[in-house]
């Protein structure tokens, strides 16, 4: 028996497979319970599918699909990247590939498995009917009149028959890497338009040319072409092949040196090709695959299978019963984004999708998946691939049509479909466009489109939409009076959160403490993601605010006003079944020092910049004496706590006392003696004159001098006299400096400074500006005039591109050219945070938000300019900066590299490697506009 759309398995090895698919039961868990699911129409008969799922092993999954049903006018089509059967290049590149060849590109995935160091595929590879590769013993599937199917081992035979002797020899290796003990190969220029890629192996050729009447004839799996022998030789490195020529060519290993001698210049030779597939005959397009995971509805033997074990990224291809095709690629080895699926839980998910049969593909670090998004001019990389990067791969499945788009609107559809809203939040909707029948964007914003819900769960007011009380997908009637159109969105309301974060509203930054003054307000707002979608929007409702402890009040729109008897409490943000706190702190809270207190000011000084803190939560302690160890503790904070080595050398002085460290420093800089031998006497209180003599001798450590005072400023104090010998030039400095006063015309030498002195003394000192006006400074030179290029008036700035799309991560190289003579050009981007342009003409795309975005980038050299508009498609992950204020970023993760850049907080970054423990590698654009590539501490970045 032979399986549905499985050609030419023998009887015996169908049986066996089905008797082995038979054994194996269907128990494996898929992608697992789905999430999320958003199916997109994007021509008639193909939707994309984008799905997140939860693994009972591995949690979060995240697959991408095209469903391509019979009769579309989309037709899959197998190409080689690069062009050539050598060489790989990324999708990309397959794609600018494929419509140079007429076609208009839809989407695509990555195909048959290849070596990395060649690009040479596994498998077959036929393109347009032409044969271009042998099968080497792999499965192959083959597109058929726009069907897919499916061929287990199929063989191709070529043969040479020498018409002079009528002597033949039989080869299968076509257009594939020479072994030295592989045999005969034979290639032509679809190999490579370089050379035979055998350098330094040595070896046996003979050289073949087609001959005229068969030149435009090329060469099928079934098909017979006459060669002439041109060239018989050997050759110790690779040569190169040519137009209309075929090489066959040995290893000297391989032996064969009777057969190459038997050739002579000028032998015709009949090259025939046969296929007894009847697929693979008839294929239009047909590569190279992996295991056959699943035949005739039932999943096969794995313990056969070559990828079974592991999760990773992985893409494959099934067919329904009906001869929907599935295209199916699913991201791993990211964690929180998406583990992997193993082999069997890969079949399974295609066997529950309802495939009859279906393959592995190359996945891991390959598994790519590019789709032509409404609103997008070109498609577009949708997927995460593992390696942080495109990868050149071998060969691609691509969706075409056959020709362009004839640009007639047909339908609406919204940029952003598949938006997640939270119950009793709302959301605003994005630009419609219209697209036409072969996905085509023809209008990227349709001004007047209208919105309703189908299955009302929420309301709209414009393009706001209000979510309800229940949870489901809501179908969405998009409408454009002028344009006499109609579309379809999706809206997926959920009623729990899986993250909920709080911040202030004008930042993106995670806020879990908040320190306010009392009085103080601050618009508070609250975010959360389902599934890592966002699903509540900051200030858009759904969420309920309260706070605990008598530290203020909140409204239902997050406005915290801090306030009340309480020092410290607790703001709670409640939604979808989760709560985010913020602890508050009332700073400065000092009820002792109100406003109107002549030291109000010092005291609010020295809160803020940490010199001193209160006797209580609430008091300050203004008219409290101060004691020595705190005195000095006060100025050691307002010198911004210099380093300290050794010990005070006072036996009252323990290391462990709070002021210990602040008495060292102040005894080493001679600003303090102790009251008796060995002894400082930290508890006993300062007075006035010690407090003066201490803050002037300190005024050099705080970068102020001090003239030499004039001891008469001291007859305006009534107790003049009691000031002690010792004191009385600090004192008469500081009040000659305005820096000390007394009140009630004396000074009060001998009273015990308060607090409030001890914070009004040294406000004076840190915010001291000695009058003395600065020198008038030189006229500077006028700068010199920058040469402007001289430019033939005649003359055109032509750039190598002018439109065109990146992928996350991936650069461009542009260049400028003036079509009459030379000048320098320079280059700007208008959105560095979207794509970053180097002075050398470099692209690269750093964007980190979602969705895709245009960029232009202008080249400019003396009046002229050139542009070119870039498509840049999003990242997999990005991360949300959480350091204060900034954050290193090194060129390699380890604290022993260089700083190469730094981020502020709430910077978006694209993430490239989230891999390495303790460390993301970072891509984003620096304050110069320029990309920058590095590490930064996985501690300060919130995935996002």
């Amino acid at each position: 028996m032979k399986y549905p759309n499985l050609h030419d398995l023998s009887k015996r090895a169908a049986a066996l497979v089905l008797t082995a698919a038979l054994l194996v039961p269907s128990a494996f868990a898929s992608a697992g319970t789905t999430r999320l699911s958003t199916s997109r129409t994007l021509a008639d008969g193909l939707t994309y599918i984008n799905t997140i799922s939860e693994h009972p092993s591995s949690g979060r999954i995240e697959s991408f699909s095209f469903q391509l049903e019979p009769g579309s006018d989309v037709t899959p089509i197998m190409v080689q990247s690069s062009g050539t059967i050598y060489g790989a290049a990324t999708i990309n590149k397959a794609v600018s590939y494929a419509e140079s060849l007429g076609y208009h590109v839809v989407g695509g995935i990555n195909s048959d498995f290849f070596t990395m160091g060649s690009g040479i595929p596994n498998g077959i590879s036929i393109e347009k009917g032409v044969y271009k590769s042998s099968p080497e013993g792999n499965h192959a599937i083959s597109v058929v009149d726009g069907r897919l199917e499916l061929s287990a081992s199929p063989q191709v035979e070529l043969t040479l028959t020498n018409r002079r002797d009528d002597s033949s020899v039989s080869l299968t290796h076509f257009n594939k890497w020479r072994n030295s003990s592989g045999g005969l190969y034979l290639y032509n220029e679809d190999f490579s338009s370089v050379s035979t890629r055998t350098d330094s192996a040595g070896g046996r050729m003979v050289r073949f040319q087609v001959t005229e009447d068969d030149r435009d004839t090329p060469l099928t799996v079934n098909g017979e072409l006459t060669l002439e022998v041109t060239e018989v030789f050997e050759a110790q490195d690779a040569v190169t092949i040519g137009e209309d020529n075929y090489i066959l060519t040995a290893a000297y290993e391989s032996g064969f040196s009777e057969l190459f001698a038997s050739y002579q210049v000028g032998d015709k030779v009949t090259l025939s090709a046969s296929c007894s597939d009847r697929a693979i005959s008839d294929a239009q397009w047909a590569g190279g695959c992996g295991d056959i995971m699943i035949a005739g509805g039932k999943m096969t033997d794995s313990s056969t299978w070559h990828y079974a074990t592991g999760q990773a990224p992985r893409t494959a291809v099934g067919v329904k019963e009906d001869g929907t095709m599935v295209f199916y690629a699913v991201d791993g080895r990211q964690s929180g984004y998406s583990a992997g699926l193993t082999q069997k839980d890969l079949a399974d998910e295609l066997l529950q999708q309802g495939c009859q049969w279906a393959v592995n593909l190359d996945g891991g670090g390959s598994t790519t998946l590019s789709v032509l998004l409404p609103g997008s001019s070109a498609p577009a990389v949708d997927n995460s691939p593992s390696g942080g990067s495109l990868r050149a791969c071998a060969t691609f499945i691509l969706l075409v049509t056959d020709a362009p788009t004839d640009r007639e609107p047909e339908r609406l559809a919204l940029q952003q479909d598949g938006l997640t809203v939270l119950t009793g939040s709302s959301l605003t909707l994005g630009d419609v466009a219209a697209v036409d029948g072969g996905a085509a964007t023809v209008s990227s914003r349709v001004s007047d489109a209208e919105f309703s819900s189908k299955n009302e769960l929420g309301s709209f007011n414009g393009s706001i939409y209000t979510a309800g009380d229940r949870a489901g997908t809501d179908e969405i009637a998009i409408r454009s009076r002028d344009l006499d159109l109609t579309g379809s969105a999706q809206i997926h309301v959920v009623d729990t959160l899986t993250s909920l974060t709080v911040s202030r509203a004008s930042s993106t930054s995670p806020l879990t403490a908040l320190t306010l003054e009392a009085g103080e307000s601050v618009q508070l707002a609250a975010s959360g993601s389902y599934w890592s979608r966002e699903a509540l929007r900051p200030g858009s409702g759904g969420v309920t605010w309260s706070v605990e402890g008598n530290v203020g009040s909140i409204t239902q729109d997050g406005v915290f006003t801090s306030g009340g008897t309480g020092s410290s409490g607790t703001i709670t943000a409640t939604a979808g079944g989760l709560t985010s706190k913020v602890t508050v702190g009332l700073e400065n809270v000092h009820n002792d020092v109100t406003p109107e207190h002549w030291s109000y000011p010092a005291v609010e000084y020295c809160y803020e910049h940490g010199i001193v803190s209160g006797v209580s939560s609430t008091e300050f302690g203004r008219d409290h004496s101060i004691r020595r160890g705190d005195f000095v503790l006060m100025l050691y904070n307002a010198l911004g706590k210099p380093a300290v080595t050794g010990s005070s050398g006072f036996s009252d002085v323990s290391p462990s006392d709070y002021y210990a460290q602040a008495i060292t420093w102040a005894s080493a800089n001679h600003l303090v003696s102790g009251v008796a031998e060995g002894l400082f006497g930290p508890t006993d209180l300062v007075t006035r004159e010690q407090a003066f003599t201490i803050l002037h001798q300190a005024m050099p450590l705080l970068g102020l001098s001090s003239p030499e005072p004039d001891l008469t400023v001291l007859d305006r104090f009534a107790d003049r006299d009691q000031i002690a010998e010792y004191a009385r030039p600090h004192a008469a400095a500081l009040v000659s400096q305005g820096l000390a006063s007394g009140a009630g015309g004396v000074l009060n030498p001998k009273g015990q400074l308060t607090r409030a002195e001890m914070a009004a003394l040294l406000y004076q000192l840190l915010t001291y500006d000695p009058a003395s006006q600065p020198e008038t400074p030189e006229t500077p030179e006028s700068p010199d005039t920058p040469d402007v290029p001289q430019v033939d008036p005649d003359a055109q700035l032509i750039l190598s591109q002018t439109e065109g799309t990146l992928a996350s991560a991936e650069t461009l190289q542009l260049t400028a050219q003036l079509s009459i003579g030379e000048g320098p050009v320079t280059w700007r981007s208008s959105d560095p945070s979207v794509a970053a342009v180097s002075p050398e003409g470099v692209v690269t795309n750093v964007y980190a938000g979602s969705g895709n975005a245009s960029v232009t980038i202008t080249a400019s050299c003396g009046p002229l300019t050139a542009e070119a508009v870039l498509q840049c498609g999003p990242a997999g992950q990005i991360g949300l900066v959480t350091a204060e204020p900034t954050l290193r970023v090194r060129s390699g993760p380890s604290q022993e590299d260089p700083v190469i850049s730094r981020l502020n907080n709430g910077s978006r970054v694209v993430l490239l490697d989230t891999d390495t423990p303790g460390w993301y590698q970072v891509l984003f654009s620096d304050a110069a506009g320029q990309a920058v590539t590095g590490w930064a501490s996985a501690d300060y970045i919130l995935l996002h």
